[in-house]
């Protein structure tokens, strides 16, 4: 309804409108997965790093036997890279792509005044 009248009455101003929303709805989309996903992703990570360390504990006289505390150390210290990479991604994806939905609107009011 509100787009017909538009396209009647104001063509310019809903031809504008029409092109930027996929400045709107690709952000959008990328914010959603990460929001639903990101927190999938972290935990999948520090379950990595978790299951080094749980492995390492029920382990504690064969690794102090075999002077294999470093080993574990450095894969457990390796993990928890990946969960600060992941978590460093997942902040610069959210920051990103609400930065470009919110100057969407910015883009339509210069495009309606040029």
């Amino acid at each position: 309804g509100g787009l017909v009248v538009g396209l009647i009455y104001q063509p310019a101003v809903a031809g504008i409108t029409l092109a930027t929303v996929p400045l709107l709805i690709l952000p959008a989309s990328a914010l959603m997965y990460v929001l639903q996903n990101g927190s999938k992703m972290v935990s999948r990570a520090y379950a990595t790093a978790g299951g080094y360390a749980t492995e390492a504990l029920f382990a504690m006289r064969t690794v102090v036997a075999l002077e294999l505390e470093g080993h574990f150390a450095a894969k457990y210290e390796e993990a928890l890279r990946a969960v600060r990479w992941v978590e460093v991604r997942n902040a610069t994806v959210v920051g990103t792509t609400t930065g470009l939905a919110l100057s969407a609107y910015l883009v339509m009011m210069v495009a309606g005044i040029l």
